[in-house]
């Protein structure tokens, strides 16, 4: 009795072999179709449209992106907001890393709950989020009445300065950096750490050299996440934050809607979105580099 096969290139029944790589099925590709049309309407056109005004407003060229890098009052708020952004960077970090860490590490129960408190902040509105910090951090709120208590802090409290706008917006950027994290961590092979404890390894050592260097893809995900959105943040900064400690967002805000320098306003914007660029062009390098050592 002979075996009969089947031709090259067919599975069974005769039907054609499918091989890696092959295209998306059509279906799959028109399903992606309203989201990018979407993209390209609130994102990519408007950024183009920003990139047009910074160079057409008169006096046209680059005089208004040169005037946003030189000019003292440009250049000081650029710097107190990348300042602003860094600090409230490592802080989530801070707060994110360990809480990320447990919240990986306990039961399902525990866990449902320390995720459960995180994620449900990102339900609230940031304006109420705003408002809040400010009644808890004004003169009669409870945070100052309670540092006063405590021969701690300012009596007159945070609210409308630069220490209660980091608070505010720390609160905002910790669930990202949390999300971010968690998803590292739980990627981790949970024997990579007792192997190492077995081998003499001390619990800092097992981070350092064990757990630190796996979760480096959800601690730089989570930071370039908080650091661009907290560049160019608009409502915590005005709401909470003072007039005389302006930040990149509200200096946008008040060029196009009371100066009406749409010019000198749509540049500012623009380095806005080359730095947000530049960010994720710096994550992508990394994780290539990543990928080639691992």
């Amino acid at each position: 009795m002979s075996i009969q096969t089947a031709p090259a290139g067919t599975g069974l029944a005769g039907q054609p072999a499918t091989t890696a790589g092959t295209s998306q099925p059509r279906g799959v590709n028109l399903l992606v179709l309203p989201a990018t049309l979407l993209l390209l309407l609130v994102f990519v056109v408007p950024a183009i449209l920003m990139l047009a005004y910074s160079v057409t407003e008169p006096p046209a060229g680059l005089h208004h992106l040169h005037e946003a890098l030189t000019a003292p009052l440009t250049r000081t708020i650029l710097l107190r907001s990348v300042t602003v952004a860094a600090e409230v960077t490592v802080l989530s970090l801070l707060l994110g890393l360990p809480f990320a860490m447990i919240a990986a590490e306990t039961s399902a129960k525990y866990r449902a709950v320390l995720l459960g408190a995180i994620g449900c902040t990102l339900f609230f509105s940031v304006i109420v989020r705003a408002y809040a910090w400010l009644a808890l951090l004004g003169t009669n709120g409870p945070v100052t009445d309670a540092l006063h208590a405590l021969h701690l802090g300012s009596t007159t409290g945070y609210a409308h300065t630069r220490v209660g706008t980091i608070i505010a917006m720390v609160q905002y950027g910790v669930p990202y950096m949390v999300l971010a994290i968690y998803d590292s961590v739980r990627r981790i092979d949970p024997q990579l750490p007792k192997a190492a404890s077995v081998n003499g390894a001390s619990a800092f050592n097992t981070f350092r050299w064990v757990r630190l260097p796996l979760m480096l893809p959800g601690i730089a995900a989570g930071s370039i996440i908080v650091f661009v959105t907290t560049l160019g943040y608009y409502v915590i900064p005005q709401v909470v934050g003072s007039p005389t400690d302006m930040m990149i967002g509200q200096l946008i805000s008040q060029q196009i809607n009371q100066a009406t320098n749409w010019g000198l306003g749509a540049a500012l914007a623009t380095l806005l979105i080359l730095v947000s660029l530049a960010c994720f062009g710096i994550f992508r390098m990394l994780t290539r580099l990543e990928n080639r050592l691992s």
